[in-house]
Formats: structure tokens, C-alpha cells, sequence
């Protein structure tokens, strides 16, 4: 490994010692006077790590050595701008698009197998690398710096120490999610979020128990948005509280007008990563549950095994505890994530949901077939209910039936609807 001996200053500040890199002022000016080839946006991976674990002043002086360091990279191809904390900008001039991908590969090969050696410490990082070589010569500077930007965030996406260019749909995409994130802070002002409900039908009692409340948004701008695309955005950005305070409130004013009119019925909420990991979600649920005096037996959280493996110690911790007051967890997507047998030992719940990828395949695929049986018989040995989702055809509940499955879910039963088709849905049944 290369070591980078950075400890030659012994008694006089580093920050002074060292000469300054040049800033975002004189970059937007260099890049208008120059015949730009490449706008490399570079980042240190994990640098609040560092910050962190020696201080702002240690931060401060490793950063100014790495941007020597770059400057020594790039060379007589370009130069080399602080743009701020620990993000750097390289322009490069005269270079073919084969030279340029050469030279920003090298850079982040070549720290992967270097050391820095600051005041006594040996310091291994690495760096990722957003890069954008212009369309048309006379592009704005700022134009050409957001772009390397945006493809600083494909590569920080793509893991780190990476490559990426910038590319047209990635900008689309996050176009995409400003708008999302401007209408959404709209939309529950104007009340444009709903709650519907799918339901759930018990095999053995031959009636609906239970629904899965499913959150809508019709929005006057972008017409009915898919929860796959706003929740993650709203996750990003911070509104998942407001929306997933909304959805539970929804749920049990819900379930006090359904008490009313004598349906007792018990409802699924989708929950989070985001959420379970948040203080603010569990106070926030207990003092609904309080409010409207929620008997905790009447609801369900629906989990992905993905959410519980991000932070198992406090996730489970927090599921434990739950369980014990009556309110059921089921494990979502059953059979898509890691691991997922060893799951329905390790994780507190008390129902596992087959994803709908395994009932699709359940009447012409005999590993599918076999993989649902065995999961039913396992269930059962642990003592959870098993509830099969996706069901749309009276051939694939007769066969879930036959194996043990105790609750289907799917268009078979019916699509989801508002509250107010529920009752008269459920009152059909029993005629």
C-alpha cells in the first residue's frame, strides 16, 4: 500500500501551512474561459466518519492534502476547486472521452490502494466520482457543475467508490421527485391523501375479519400518483410522518364508525423502515391509540423482512413490545427477502403474508408450489396464521385452501375500496 506521508508539518498549523485550493468563485470563471472536456464532481466517501471520530480540525487539514493530491492526479489536464466541505470539482481541457474515463478510474483506483498519514494517524478512504462531459461548447458553468452533480448521486446510488456519468433519465428523475415533494406538501393541505381498503377473507369462518388500509393519492396537478413512487420520496424528504400520521388517524376514526354500525373487523397499516426507526412514529401511534380508544387487538402492522434486517436491534425490540399488547405483525412479502425462514424464527410476529409472486406461479410451477406448502407447515409448527396475497382466481384459493393457508387477500375477494363499500361488501357476504 502507498503511504502518503501528510505528517511533514510538525509544529505550524497545516490549514496555514498548506497552500489554499482555489474556490467556487474562481471556478465558475475558469470554466467560462476555458475549452472544457469534462466537469468531474469528486467526493470523499463517509467523511463525516472522520469529522466524527478526530474532529473538524483533523477533517479540515486531511481535506486539504487529498486536494493536493488531486491536483497531482489531474495535473496539466485541468485543475482542481474546493466546492465545499468534503466535495471537490476537477475541470478537465483537452481530453478525448476515453482519456477522461482513464483518468477518473485511475483517481479512484489509486486512493483504494493509498494511505494518508495525519498527525500520527494512518487514514484509508475512498472516493466516488460524478462525471459530465458537455453537449454543446459556451454550456452554462452552473449547468455543467449540477450535471456532474447529478451523477455524483448515480454513482453514490451505485455504492461507493464509483463512476458514473451523468445521464439525461437520472435528471428526469430527480425533476420528478422535486415535483412529487412540492405537490405532496400541497396535497395534505388540501386533503387530496385517502385511505382505502382491501379486504381480507378467513377461510375457516368463511366471512372477512380483517382489511389492508392502502393510502391514495388523486393529486389536481398529476392526476392518481402510485404509492411505489411518492412513499420513498416522502421518506427522503421527511413528510412520511405527516402522511403516516394521517393514514392511522384515518384508520381509526375508521374503525370507531365501523364499531357503530356493528362490523368488527380488524385493519392492516403498512409501516415503514423510516418509520419504525422514528421516536416521533411510536409516540405519535400511541397517542392515536389513546385518542380514540383503540383496542390494540384490532390492528395490524405489516412489515418487510428487508425493514426489520436494517436495524434489528431496536426494530425488534420495539416489535416485541407490541406483540405483547395484542396488536399483530405480519411479515410482509413473505419469501422475496434474506433469509426468510431463519426470519420467522428470529423476528416477532404472528403472521407471515406469501407474496403475490409466489401465488402467480402457485398452479403451474411445482417449486413454487412446494415452497408454499412448506411454508404453511412451518407457520403452523410456530403457531402464526398465514395469509396468501394476490388471489384472483377461484382455482388458486381452492388450492390455498387445500394446503392450510388460513387468510387470502386478492381481487378474487375484491379490489380495494373506499370505508363506505366496506360495510355493505361485508354485509353481502353474509347474506
Amino acid at each position: 500500500m502507498e503511504l502518503v506521508n501528510t505528517d511533514v508539518v510538525k509544529k505550524q498549523d497545516c490549514i496555514d501551512y498548506l497552500p489554499e485550493t482555489p474556490g467556487r468563485a474562481y471556478l465558475y470563471k475558469y470554466i467560462a474561459e476555458e475549452n472544457v472536456s469534462a466537469i468531474l464532481f469528486i467526493d470523499v466517501d463517509n467523511f463525516k466518519y472522520i469529522n466524527d471520530c478526530y474532529g473538524y480540525k483533523f477533517g479540515d487539514c486531511l481535506l486539504k492534502y487529498i486536494s493536493i493530491w488531486l491536483e497531482d492526479e489531474v495535473g496539466s489536464f485541468g485543475k482542481v476547486f474546493v466546492f465545499g466541505g468534503d466535495k471537490f470539482v476537477a475541470v478537465i481541457n483537452r481530453c478525448t472521452e476515453s482519456e477522461i474515463i482513464s483518468m477518473a478510474r485511475q483517481i479512484i483506483k489509486k486512493l483504494e490502494t493509498m494511505a494518508f498519514y495525519v498527525e500520527g494517524q494512518e487514514v484509508l478512504l475512498t472516493i466516488s466520482i460524478g462525471a459530465y462531459i458537455p453537449e454543446k461548447r459556451n454550456e452554462p458553468a452552473e449547468n455543467m457543475i449540477r450535471k456532474a452533480d447529478i451523477a455524483l448521486f448515480k454513482a453514490k446510488r451505485n455504492g461507493k467508490s464509483q463512476l458514473a456519468f451523468y445521464d439525461k433519465p437520472m435528471d428526469d428523475e430527480i425533476k420528478r421527485k422535486l415535483l412529487l415533494t412540492s405537490e405532496m406538501r400541497k396535497s395534505m393541505n388540501e386533503k387530496e391523501f385517502s385511505v382505502h381498503y382491501q379486504p381480507i377473507f378467513n377461510i375457516s369462518m368463511g366471512k372477512v375479519t380483517e382489511a389492508e388500509a392502502l393510502l391514495r393519492w388523486e393529486s389536481r396537478t398529476l392526476g392518481s400518483v402510485s404509492p411505489a413512487e411518492f412513499v420513498p420520496v416522502a421518506e427522503e424528504n421527511g413528510l412520511i410522518s405527516g402522511i403516516s400520521y394521517f393514514v392511522m388517524e384515518s384508520v381509526f376514526k375508521q374503525l370507531k364508525l365501523w364499531e357503530k354500525e356493528g362490523i368488527e373487523i380488524k385493519v392492516a397499516i403498512n409501516i415503514s423502515p423510516v418509520q419504525l426507526l422514528n421516536r416521533g412514529f411510536i409516540s405519535s401511534f400511541k397517542e392515536l391509540v389513546r385518542k380514540f380508544d383503540i383496542d390494540y387487538r384490532k390492528i395490524k402492522f405489516e412489515i418487510t423482512e428487508t425493514q426489520i434486517l436494517t436495524d434489528e436491534g431496536g426494530i425488534v425490540k420495539f416489535l416485541g413490545r407490541m406483540l405483547k399488547t395484542g396488536l399483530d405483525i405480519s411479515l410482509d412479502d413473505f419469501g422475496v427477502g434474506f433469509s426468510s425462514i431463519k426470519n420467522m424464527i428470529l423476528f416477532p410476529i404472528s403472521e407471515i403474508k406469501i407474496d403475490k409472486s409466489f401465488t402467480d406461479k402457485l398452479l403451474h410451477d411445482e417449486k413454487a408450489e412446494a415452497i408454499v406448502e412448506s411454508v404453511i407447515h412451518a407457520a403452523k409448527k410456530l403457531g402464526y396464521k398465514v395469509t396468501a396475497e394476490g388471489v384472483e382466481t377461484k382455482r388458486q384459493f381452492e388450492k390455498l385452501k387445500y394446503m392450510g393457508c388460513d387468510k387470502i387477500q386478492g381481487y378474487y375477494i375484491s379490489k380495494p375500496m373506499p370505508p363506505e363499500g366496506i360495510i355493505a361488501f361485508i354485509r353481502s357476504l353474509e347474506l
